[in-house]
Formats: structure tokens, C-alpha cells, sequence
């Protein structure tokens, strides 16, 4: 299992970066070299303006190796059941200037 680690200097850039088309989410990170496709990672977020740390795990959906029009662009996708709703929760608030939310979301499915 590969490790990443990687900080964004504040909330908005981690905006930018996630990736919401993924069911779990993800991130696209720039600057990684010798990703590929399936690679099992583990991430390790940090929005420098807060000093808030998230870790995830997950594996390469698009990969540095094969796609050299991407360069050193990589795409995360975060596996089932890590907190990145914190994450975003963290990423908005500061964005926005209210405060984060404390607790994960539950998905539930009750009738």
C-alpha cells in the first residue's frame, strides 16, 4: 500500500481537488508520480489554515503511468465507509466562515 500525503494551504483548495463523481468521493492530486491504475493508497489530508488531518484509504482510478497527458495528476478514489463528509464538512465551514460539522453522517434505510 502506497502512502500519500498531501496539504492544501486552506479549505477551498481542497474544493477544488475532491472529486464528487466517485460514490465515495475521492481527490485529484497533483504532483504524483508513479501511480497506476488500482494501486492501493493510503492518504493523509491536511488543510494547513486549521491544522486539521484526515486520513483515508483508498486506490488510483486514473493513473500517472499510462496517461501522460495528465502528467503528474492522479485520481483518488476514497474506499466505502471513510469519513470524507468531515473532510468536506471541514472544507466548507472554513470556506463559508461557520463551523464544521463534529459527527460523520449515517446512512440509514428505514422505512
Amino acid at each position: 500500500m502506497k502512502q500519500i500525503v498531501v496539504s492544501y494551504p486552506k479549505g477551498s483548495d481542497v474544493l477544488n481537488a475532491y472529486w464528487g463523481f466517485l460514490a465515495n468521493g475521492g481527490l485529484v492530486l497533483d504532483g504524483q508520480k508513479d501511480l497506476e491504475e488500482g494501486d492501493a493508497v493510503t492518504v493523509e489530508v491536511t488543510i494547513m489554515s486549521s491544522q486539521q488531518r484526515y486520513a483515508f484509504e483508498g486506490h488510483v482510478v486514473r493513473g500517472t503511468k499510462r496517461r501522460p497527458d495528465l502528467a503528474d495528476r492522479a485520481i483518488i478514489a476514497f474506499a466505502p465507509g471513510q469519513p470524507h463528509d468531515l473532510l468536506l464538512s471541514a472544507a466548507w465551514a472554513e470556506t463559508d466562515n461557520v463551523p464544521p460539522r463534529a459527527y460523520p453522517r449515517v446512512a440509514t434505510d428505514v422505512t
